[in-house]
């Protein structure tokens, strides 16, 4: 990162090798559970026993792995995802794929 700090691969790096041993609490991933209407169509999100797991219209079901209680690696493709809620209490997730990002709300 020292010599290119614009690298955001090895920011996730660092982020990941920091929060590897800490534990999430896995409760928190019901309220992220259903589905996202984005511009790339709708993306669903399920959970299974304490595993989170995001499936676009066009892809296989595919884990997520948390770097902290909103953010989550999807390393099989190389996104990033963010949980947030709008401030209205809607849960919206920010999607970073091949260098684009994109927002994606909760409609069910």
């Amino acid at each position: 990162m020292e010599l290119d700090p614009a690298n955001t691969n090895a920011q996730d790096v660092i982020k990941r090798l920091e929060s590897e041993g800490k534990t999430i609490d896995a409760s928190i991933f019901e309220g992220y559970v259903g589905q996202y209407e984005s511009p790339i169509g709708v993306i669903m999100v399920s959970k299974q026993g304490d595993k989170l797991f995001v499936q676009p219209s066009f892809w296989s079901k595919e884990e997520m792995t948390p770097e902290s209680e909103t953010r989550f690696n999807v390393r099989s493709v190389g996104a990033v995802i963010v949980f947030a809620s709008d401030g209205s209490g809607q849960m919206k997730m920010m999607v970073r794929l091949r260098g684009e990002t994109f927002e994606a709300k909760k409609v069910k």
